[in-house]
């Protein structure tokens, strides 16, 4: 327990003071009930007679409450420009021993600065999230990747700010436990660079006849998305054949 240097010593006829002291709970310090016992002693200024006087309050010692950023959870690993919503869960924990709600949860980047990124990066919760002793919640932010996003790959955190409800007490995570990860790609562009028949000419009831129709995905494969072909629709004189 430490006295505040700038308590007063003397007190003047009707006048009140106040007396500060700063002190710590010990971290191995039971739970439950406690009391403060303050005893003042003292003497006048005319005959050295003692003075005393004392009081006590009552308070109540909970555990310590404690707020983690437990994971950060990407739902793809590969997200490509342009692309909207995806799903990023941050795991936030309470390991304490009392309430604590939620107030702040912020994505970071790593790799990359945050304009390449738009959407949902940052929720504030008035009011708060509650979550219990040892238990925890799953935030989720759906973020979109802009059209000039910078390739390759990033490693994505979280930060965030919690209190104890009726305390001023105020708690903050600012990485996580287990960060995600993705790699930025940019969008497949397909086009065909060949397209021929094995024959210039045909009679008609001519079978296996082959055409050849060659695609394209440009661009580096290391930060292209691979494209998925879904239907080859071949139209002759007209008449189509869908061979999706």
């Amino acid at each position: 327990i430490t006295p505040a240097a700038s308590n007063p010593t003397s007190i003047t006829p009707g006048d009140t003071v106040d007396l500060f002291f700063e002190f710590q709970v010990s971290s191995t310090t039971g739970v439950g009930q406690d009391t403060i016992i303050v005893t003042i002693t003292g003497q006048d200024s005319l005959n050295n007679n003692s003075l005393t006087t004392s009081s006590l309050i009552s308070w109540f010692i909970e555990e310590a409450a404690s707020f983690t950023i437990s994971s950060v959870n990407p739902s793809q690993s590969l997200v490509s420009r342009g692309q909207d919503s995806v799903n990023v869960g941050v795991l936030v924990r309470n390991n304490g021993g009392v309430d604590i709600n939620l107030e702040l949860l912020s994505l970071e980047f790593e790799l990359k600065d945050s304009s390449n990124y738009a959407g949902e990066l940052r929720k504030s919760f008035p009011g708060g999230i509650l979550i219990e002793p040892d238990s925890n919640i799953t935030v989720n932010f759906k973020v979109n990747i802009t059209d000039t996003a910078e390739l390759g790959p990033d490693i994505i955190d979280a930060s965030g700010q919690a209190s104890v409800p009726n305390m001023k007490v105020v708690l903050i995570d600012t990485s996580a436990s287990v960060k995600g990860s993705w790699t930025v790609q940019q969008r497949p562009v397909l086009q065909y660079t060949t397209f021929v028949l094995d024959k210039d000419t045909v009679s008609t009831g001519q079978q296996n006849i082959l055409l050849r129709f060659t695609i394209e995905n440009s661009g580096a494969s290391d930060t292209t998305a691979t494209a998925g072909i879904d239907s080859v629709q071949v139209i002759v004189n007209g008449i189509a054949n869908d061979s999706s």
